[in-house]
């Protein structure tokens, strides 16, 4: 079929989306003015009057449409809404550091946020809701008319059907190679095709985009929003297999050989509430599960590296959503390191960042006893090193003051033991605590810092004199250069972009022809690639992003660029929180190819696929083909994966 009936053509659907949206948010800017007591919502009930279908409180949960939600009408808008204000607004309406707006939870689909509410981080805030009223919340913020459900028997590969065939252009991780320099040398694409590229396929996720597309022996594997993985074939995007984590998945798989010395092929995937699951890569059963933490406070964000039979998985420390509560006793968790057997799943060994024990101290205001030190989230994945028999890794903001001398760092472990090697940190005092900064609680530090973590994986790299360097940006906008050979001391420091709450260098770079390649998201302006000088530091070029142009409109529009780079001979890759996937020249950071994916188009699993706005899912090259998971970002989110070939063959 002609490529171009790929694409959605109902132009009356924006606009009777629009009346749709206009609808709802009328009626519920009355129900927000009501107040959110008991009597309130009477009252409001009374002044909008029934709708066409009421549906009432005792009978909402009933009365749902597809995937268990209930349907919104007038009633179950307010009541949506009252809940919104008793148990969200505080901090949602006026939001610190990386909490989503108001606004931007509009953009969400109703399967992210009942995603985060039951097994993200809103699950400790809605411990006090049941079911329903999760699923209320739901439907009741988004702005968007939720996704079509695809089955998840649709579009199987034909029984016995091989895998299209693995080369050296595989990509089975969050980077090609064990460096994380996200580049690919081997891509089967050069840079003078890549003005060619169409949409050679669609792949709609149920309930949206998780983490970073991996390819391996001709499958690619992948992660939904809601825990669903999946095995397609590469190059036609049939569906091999399908099989489910209890939680959100934001990091990437990981494939490969479940031994050093080569074997059955696996693939392992961490999901948001530490449980670290393998999969047979053939046939998609389950080899086995490991659970990584016991209590709350705790969250993997990052991607598990594969190596020499062990899989490092990094942890974060998670009690932001819990530390405002006076009542909570803050804080214990701290970022660090676990490794598995790749074989049989068991804890090999696990280390914090933090070298000092966790000790109790002075109680806060309200009498509830306080701990530290503790913090120092690790949100990315590990770097390993053989030659030097460490991995690294980097590091967010401390929970508590004195700052500990693993946060805001770069860190060593020994690969083999777990030892902490060494530490090197980039500022003197960051202890930051969601809320401290507009609505201070018994909790907050003293001295807030900027959180200014490191929140990208370290670049390995060799230089043209044959030195070693790691190399990674800071959401302070900062790039740092350490020496791997000196205890992690760092060679030099060049300053990008402002500060920023939501990062403003954050989730990866790109390594190509001697250059590090860095997305800029929030500055003034917004938005751009930048290049710089290994050797150096100094800023070779930086280009600044086309004004975004979003195909929904103004709404959650932005040309912030967030998402983490990939880089072929020639040309780096990035997306944009506007939608766009561009190809960047590495002379001059011209733009040589760009493409959509906010439009909606007809997926392979039979539903329609519509992209968003891009974050941490990034973009993979592997076997001549470019794989972006689009709608993964800070505004409107997507549930697209799309693939890109030459001439779309």
């Amino acid at each position: 079929m002609r490529k171009e009936s790929l694409l959605n053509t109902d132009r009356n659907r924006p606009a009777r989306e629009g009346r749709q949206r206009a609808t709802l948010l009328a009626r519920s800017l009355a129900s927000l003015a009501c107040g959110a007591t008991a009597l309130a919502i009477a009252s409001c009930q009374n002044q909008e009057g029934r709708s066409e279908h009421p549906v009432s409180r005792a009978s909402s949960g009933a009365a749902a449409s597809t995937g268990g939600f209930p349907v919104v009408n007038a009633e179950t808008a307010v009541e949506g809404f009252a809940l919104y204000r008793q148990h969200c607004a505080t901090c949602h309406d006026n939001p610190t550091g990386p909490t989503p707006s108001r606004q931007t939870l509009g953009g969400f689909p109703r399967e992210r946020i009942y995603a985060a509410l039951t097994t993200g981080p809103m699950q400790p805030m809605a411990t006090a809701l049941d079911d329903r009223q999760k699923r209320l919340l739901a439907v009741t913020l988004p702005q968007e008319k939720p996704f079509a459900e695809p089955k998840l028997s649709a579009n199987m590969c034909r029984p016995g059907m091989p895998p299209a065939g693995g080369d050296s252009s595989d990509w089975p991780g969050w980077s090609p190679g064990l460096a994380n320099t996200r580049f690919q040398p081997n891509s089967g694409l050069s840079a003078d095709l890549v003005p060619r590229l169409r949409l050679k396929w669609a792949f709609a996720y149920p309930g949206g985009v998780g983490g970073l597309p991996v390819v391996s022996q001709g499958r690619l594997f992948s992660a939904s929003a809601t825990g669903t993985v999946f095995a397609l074939d590469a190059r036609s995007g049939c569906t091999l297999w399908t099989a489910k984590v209890p939680a959100e998945v934001r990091g990437a798989p990981v494939a490969g050989a479940r031994t050093a010395g080569g074997g059955e092929a696996a693939v392992f995937v961490a999901d948001a509430e530490g449980h670290v699951v393998a999969f047979d890569a053939a046939r998609g059963s389950r080899l086995w599960s490991t659970p990584l933490f016991k209590e709350k406070g705790h969250r993997v964000s990052g991607s598990p590296v594969l190596y020499g039979g062990r899989l490092y998985v990094p942890l974060a420390a998670f009690e932001i959503p819990l530390a405002p509560a006076p009542t909570y006793p803050c804080c214990k968790a701290r970022g660090g390191l676990a490794v598995l057997n790749a074989t049989t799943g068991k804890l090999i060994w696990k280390a914090d960042v933090i070298a000092e024990p966790l000790k109790p101290r002075k109680a806060n205001s309200a009498g509830t006893p306080n701990f530290g030190p503790a913090g120092a989230s690790v949100w990315s994945a590990p770097t390993i090193d053989p030659k030097r028999g460490l991995v690294y890794v980097t590091t967010g903001n401390a929970y508590t003051e004195p700052m500990p001398d693993g946060a805001d760092a770069l860190v060593a472990f020994d690969l083999r033991t777990g030892k902490r090697r060494w530490a090197s940190a980039t500022l003197g005092a960051d202890a930051w605590l969601a809320g401290c900064d507009k609505q201070p609680h018994p909790n907050c530090p003293k001295h807030l810092g900027p959180d200014s973590d490191l929140g990208m994986p370290p670049a390995l790299v060799t230089l043209p004199d044959g030195r070693d360097v790691l190399v990674a940006g800071s959401k302070g906008g900062m790039v740092y250069a350490f020496d791997p050979d000196h205890d992690g001391k760092i060679l030099w420091k060049t300053h990008l972009a402002r500060p920023n709450p939501l990062g403003s260098l954050i989730f990866g770079s790109a390594i190509e022809g001697g250059k590090a390649y860095f997305p800029i998201s929030y500055d003034d302006p917004e938005g751009g690639l930048a290049a710089i000088d290994l050797a150096t530091g100094k800023l070779v070029w930086r280009k600044a992003a086309p004004a975004p142009a979003c195909a929904w409109g103004a709404d959650f529009c932005s040309a912030a660029q967030r998402s983490p780079p990939a880089a072929i001979p020639g040309i780096v890759f990035a997306g944009s929180n506007d939608a766009h996937i561009r190809a960047y020249s590495r002379t001059d950071g011209a733009i040589v190819w760009s493409f959509d994916t906010g439009r909606t188009v007809n997926a392979v699993n039979g539903v329609p696929a519509r992209g968003g706005a891009m974050g941490r899912g990034g973009q993979t090259i592997a076997g001549g083909m470019l794989y972006v998971n689009a709608g993964a970002g800070i505004g409107r989110s997507g549930n697209a994966l799309m693939a890109f070939s030459v001439d779309g063959r």
